[in-house]
């Protein structure tokens, strides 16, 4: 489905030319933000999106849902973050082309109070606990623990979110 107008439907806001498809595998809950160009690609066997109360996800982010992605409530996905559940297989045989070694499919889990920056990727199978930041451009595979501040490639813990005190000239993480 390709919203070309701005909607605002159970306090789902909604930008211009966001796609969601296909729409019976993307569940969204109320007060969600999607800005414009915002892709939720649930396609596939395995593919399921669901979106918590109050996420906001930012412009151009797309979430690429076909081994499933729950993202949680109150949480802020900044532009163009990328999300995969699934990727291209290169381990089932050297001489085999890349197109005939299949997918590997795996949930991506991101928890309630989560921050990701600005142009970071999610590969399949991570987990982000809830209140974690991740910083702007990190690439996130594995675990995330809650209440951690990861940055980098791949993704490090740099900080503790209990333990920073931002001053108001701080700079944030993405």
């Amino acid at each position: 489905m390709l919203w070309a107008i701005r909607h605002h439907v159970g306090g789902l806001r909604i930008g211009r030319s966001v796609s969601l498809f296909p729409r019976h595998s993307v569940s969204i809950g109320m007060a969600v933000g999607l800005g414009a160009g915002v892709v939720l690609d649930a396609s596939g066997p395995h593919g399921k999106i669901t979106i918590g109360d109050r996420t906001h996800v930012d412009r151009n982010s797309v979430l690429y849902g076909q081994g499933g992605i729950r993202i949680g409530r109150g949480c802020a996905i900044a532009a163009g973050v990328l999300v995969y559940s699934q990727s291209n297989r290169f381990d089932v045989a050297p001489d085999l082309p890349i197109l005939e070694q299949g997918t590997r499919y795996a949930e991506v889990v991101i928890g309630d109070d989560v921050w990701i920056g600005a142009g970071a990727i999610v590969l399949p199978g991570a987990t982000i606990g809830d209140h974690a930041v991740v910083a702007a451009g990190a690439v996130v595979r594995g675990a995330v623990e809650p209440w951690k501040i990861v940055a980098g490639v791949p993704a490090r813990v740099i900080n503790d979110r209990r333990c920073r005190a931002l001053s108001p000239d701080s700079e944030p993480a993405g």
